[in-house]
């Protein structure tokens, strides 16, 4: 079996049962790709809330390699059914 991220991929694999950690400037928590990705655990750390709306896209642009969703819609992530732990970092 393939070790790489598109071999794995072909392989059948998912990312499905598998949490991805993102510390990044949070996330477009609004975007499509990303129904039901989020995970309810997920926090902004520098405000202590739960807005994790980013204050620039490099957070949602990473979190959409990861995890953005296999549902007809622009791109898919490597790990499109992964459910994402986003910690808003600034």
């Amino acid at each position: 079996p393939s070790t790489s991220s598109a071999g794995r991929c072909c392989d059948g694999a998912t990312g499905a049962g598998i949490t991805v950690g993102l510390i990044d400037t949070g996330i477009d928590s609004d975007n499509v790709e990303f129904v039901g990705a989020i995970a309810a655990d997920s926090i902004n750390i520098v405000d202590g809330s739960s807005n994790l709306q980013g204050i620039n896209p490099h957070g949602t642009w990473t979190a959409g390699v990861i995890g953005a969703r296999k549902n007809g819609v622009a791109t898919h992530g490597v790990a499109f059914n992964s459910e994402l732990l986003v910690i808003k970092a600034d």
